[in-house]
């Protein structure tokens, strides 16, 4: 969906990075907020977004085509009407975000462990002066 790399001059905020959302995103609220994944710019702070209902659409056509993109009518705003509009339309499953992080410590703990032993992390007596935000490693 987004081609385009560029500013926009927004009237609210003046130059910045230009963002893409659907029609129903600018005006709406509780709509559900949507993300593109670009595996070329993986940190992207802004993906391309879209609501539930054009989400449907996308599923029922398997991607984005003449009449997906038709019916989200993509807008180019800026990133920080963009950031505004995610906090208007996002819609928090609590459930999903415990399962998140859940799994992520699942993930991160065996790996810190073997971090902690691997680089023997706790073994050395140290001494942190804050005033001179120095230390002191025996």
């Amino acid at each position: 969906m987004s081609d385009f790399d560029g500013n926009v001059n927004c009237d609210t905020h003046g130059n910045s990075n230009a963002t893409f959302i659907c029609q129903h995103l600018a005006s709406g609220e509780g709509l559900g907020f949507n993300l593109g994944y670009d595996p070329d710019n993986p940190d992207e702070l802004c993906p391309d977004a879209w609501c539930n209902k054009c989400e449907e659409v996308l599923d029922t056509e398997g991607e984005w085509n003449d009449k997906s993109e038709a019916f989200a009518d993509i807008k180019v705003m800026c990133e920080h009407c963009y950031e505004e509009i995610r906090d208007k339309n996002w819609i928090q499953d609590d459930n999903v975000y415990h399962n998140l992080v859940t799994e992520s410590f699942a993930f991160i703990e065996p790996r810190h462990k073997v971090f902690l032993e691997k680089y023997n992390v706790g073994a050395h007596s140290h001494d942190f002066d804050h005033r001179f935000s120095s230390a002191l490693i025996t």
